[in-house]
């Protein structure tokens, strides 16, 4: 069985979008769901907007506007910057505690940690924020 428990929908009008919170709220009470009202929300997003200014993060990213190397606009993806953090504090924890054993083991385990932070994370246009959790990692494990 799978649920599918978090979504984003986007429109073109605001008037749409509210008109469809409400309706899911309704079709959701009939078969006894609810939503979480502090967090679902109703958010301008909009590329006409001035770039950089508007943004969201959704399940470990952060969603905004930004151009192309052609100069096209286009969504952009990168690692939240709270879960860039927060992933590195476990990776310190777990340094802590592993660093001690058979390098064997320890480089084993590190390349799994790893490989599994980049499968998540590895989307298209979020090599900075890869590269940069990387080279923290590296100096938290060689310290």
């Amino acid at each position: 069985m799978r649920y599918a428990d978090d979504f984003v929908c986007a429109f073109q009008y605001q008037g749409d979008a509210e008109r469809f919170d409400q309706a899911l709220g309704q079709r959701l009470g009939k078969v006894g769901l609810a939503l979480a009202t502090d967090k679902t929300r109703v958010i301008p997003f909009s590329p006409r907007q001035a770039l950089g200014t508007t943004s969201f993060a959704f399940l470990g990213f952060e969603f905004r506007w930004g151009r192309d190397r052609k100069g096209q606009l286009h969504l952009k993806r990168r690692t939240a910057r709270k879960k860039l953090r927060d992933s590195l504090k476990r990776f310190t924890a777990w340094c802590k505690d592993t660093c001690r054993g058979r390098l064997a083991d320890l480089f084993h385990a590190l390349n799994a940690k790893l490989r599994g932070y980049d499968n998540y994370y590895g989307v298209h246009g979020n090599y900075a924020s890869l590269q940069r959790f990387f080279t923290y990692a590296m100096r938290i494990l060689f310290k």
